[in-house]
């Protein structure tokens, strides 16, 4: 319970150990459940106008996605029973073009978090390190293993449908205000939503994950062209490119900007799973749901979203940036 209260529990383990319910109806719920339960429970008792207790995390979208469907039948009912009759619980799945899902968790794991946090990712390749694979590649099994966003909404569909106080809603990303959406489910007075629509929309696209992963790519083949000292830590060689790129402008140049696409195997890989998605989401058809994606997702290609960027064709065509990287003077 402390480490609950403190931040330091991690609720999508204690989701993942829920158990399918036994036959006499007991075992389904694991024993951590009992300190959240405790907590939100408190949440409500120490303030009498405080209705909604909002959980909100995308790693649990990707282990309900595991479930078998008996357990996530079962997962929020015994979460409703535990809490009390007075409780209902809102599930509410955000619908985003599969494509751009991919793509955004892509940049997130390879770009913010993978340079800010992961060991492995301040080590170069060959010395106990790893580089970002290339984003066809992750668009396969390991994209699925992160986040399976068909599971995990027919998980939470199964929910829905097996209780009466367990009901689903779905935000559309692309048509609507995400944030006023899902501000609607809450309990909270206007001025205070509208404060918070006004804080989100001064944010602005943030492209600063894309460019952490650009910036590490083109670190790493600029090394093993010998334009990197071997004393040089990875961080601060993308961090010097990086520096060298937002000063001089030419991260926004396109000319020096060459990609590498998905084959049309698993460029129709994505499509169909896309399709899919959209297909169970919206109760549409094959021929709706491709009616619906088309446009879009050809225009994903055409502008290279799926595709990598070419990080040696990058360093060819950028001969002022191989200049700066070999002089001494960059690394003193």
């Amino acid at each position: 319970y402390k480490k609950v209260v403190t931040r330091g529990a991690w609720m999508p383990a204690c989701l993942g150990s829920w158990k399918a319910p036994t036959a006499n109806n007991t075992g389904g719920i694991p024993s951590c459940w009992e300190s959240y339960k405790k907590f939100i429970l408190n949440h409500y008792r120490h303030d009498a106008n405080k209705t909604t207790f909002v959980i909100s995390n995308e790693n649990i979208g990707g282990t309900l996605g595991n479930f078998d469907s008996n357990v996530c039948a079962g997962m929020f009912q015994d979460m409703a029973a535990s809490l009390g009759d007075e409780f209902k619980i809102d599930l509410i799945f955000t619908y985003r073009h599969l494509w751009d899902l991919m793509i955004s968790f892509y940049y997130y794991r390879y770009g913010t978090q993978a340079t800010s946090s992961r060991p492995r990712f301040q080590k170069w390749p060959g010395q106990g390190g790893r580089s970002a694979p290339a984003l066809s590649k992750f668009s396969g099994d390991e994209f699925k293993a992160s986040l399976n966003a068909l599971d995990t909404y027919n998980c939470l569909r199964q929910a829905s449908a097996a209780s009466a106080r367990v009901n689903l809603h779905v935000i559309d990303y692309g048509r609507r205000n995400v944030l006023y959406d899902f501000l609607r489910y809450l309990s909270i007075d206007n001025q205070t939503a509208n404060n918070l629509i006004e804080e989100s929309s001064s944010l602005g696209m943030n492209q600063r994950a894309e460019y952490l992963t650009w910036n590490d790519k083109i670190a790493i083949s600029a090394r093993k062209k010998g334009m990197i000292p071997p004393g040089v830590v990875r961080r601060v060689a993308r961090n010097t490119i990086d520096k060298y790129l937002s000063e001089e402008g030419e991260r926004s140049k396109s000319i020096f900007l060459e990609f590498n696409c998905p084959n049309d195997l698993i460029r129709e890989e994505i499509f169909s799973a896309s399709v899919e998605l959209y297909q169970s989401v919206f109760n549409a058809t094959s021929l709706e749901a491709q009616a619906e994606l088309t446009a879009s997702f050809e225009d994903a290609f055409s502008s290279k979203k799926i595709c990598d960027m070419d990080s040696d064709a990058f360093l060819l065509n950028h001969t002022a940036l191989q200049k700066h990287l070999l002089d001494n003077s960059t690394w003193i």
